[in-house]
């Protein structure tokens, strides 16, 4: 994982870009801070079906002092 100076970022924003893109995870560093800059991960749809099974009662409303504390 490679840290990057907001100046560095400035300079070389395009190869860092790149390099994310590549899959390489980037570090910037601002002041005393730190923001992890890593590519989205292809999610892949489907992972849970056939695997979590839900109760009928999910469907049914919810208690009207639930809604009503919900909504005020």
């Amino acid at each position: 994982m490679k840290i990057v100076s907001v100046e560095e970022a400035k300079k070389n924003l395009d190869e860092i870009l790149k390099n994310v893109e590549k899959g390489e995870e980037i570090v910037l560093k601002v002041d005393d801070k730190e923001f992890l800059i890593f590519p989205k991960k292809e999610r892949k749809l489907g992972t849970f079906k056939g695997k979590i099974e839900f109760d009928d009662s999910v469907k049914e409303p919810l208690p009207e002092e639930i809604t009503k504390d919900f909504y005020n």
